[in-house]
């Protein structure tokens, strides 16, 4: 008569520890590129969400045949420099670039918690930004740029011109840094 065998179905102790270690180390070494992925989204969300407001802005002033403006927020009327902290689309129907009481605001966009600073670089140095009815900027091409706290490869441009047209500063040359139009690195300094 054969005897029936029994076989335990299971792990050893050190099968499982060894499978532990195995996951910790892979764990550490996955983590800092998850952060550096999960910087990168907040960056080009950032950017994302200025070019749709841009879109906007540029989209009202043509259906309302108006010029329409989009600023900073320093208070609730004034236009300030800080675009990081959100900032207003209002139909600007007396010019002085100001949200004032008869005046339409349009959108509001105020940006959660970001790794870094946006600046509005132009022509004309202008705190703001309008689109005429024709679609146009008034003569304000230039470029919005995503400024890392700490991480230069994070930085991010996008350049707006005359007509209305977008696009974004691309790493043509593979070094991991986005070039400005000059071909140059985006410098945040």
């Amino acid at each position: 008569m054969i005897a029936d065998r029994v076989t335990d179905a299971g792990f050893t102790l050190t099968e499982l520890c060894a499978t532990v270690a195995i996951l910790t180390v892979l764990g550490s070494v996955a983590a800092p590129s998850m952060s550096s992925l999960l910087e990168s989204h907040q960056a080009d969300a950032a950017l994302r969400a200025v070019e749709a407001s841009l879109r906007l802005t540029r989209s009202h002033a043509i259906q309302r045949n108006a010029i329409v403006t989009i600023c900073p927020l320093a208070n609730d009327q004034e236009c300030g420099r800080q675009w990081e902290l959100g900032y207003h689309i209002f139909v600007d129907s007396n010019d002085n670039h100001a949200l004032d009481e008869p005046e339409t605001l349009i959108a509001e966009h105020r940006p959660q918690d970001l790794p870094g600073t946006i600046h509005w670089r132009a022509f004309r140095n202008r705190r703001y930004l309008q689109f005429t009815p024709q679609g146009f900027t008034r003569y304000q091409n230039g470029n919005f740029t995503f400024c890392h706290h700490s991480d230069p490869t994070q930085h991010r441009q996008l350049v707006l011109n005359r007509t209305g047209r977008i696009r974004y500063a691309q790493d043509h040359d593979g070094d991991g840094y986005r070039e400005n139009s000059q071909g140059d690195p985006i410098d945040c300094s």
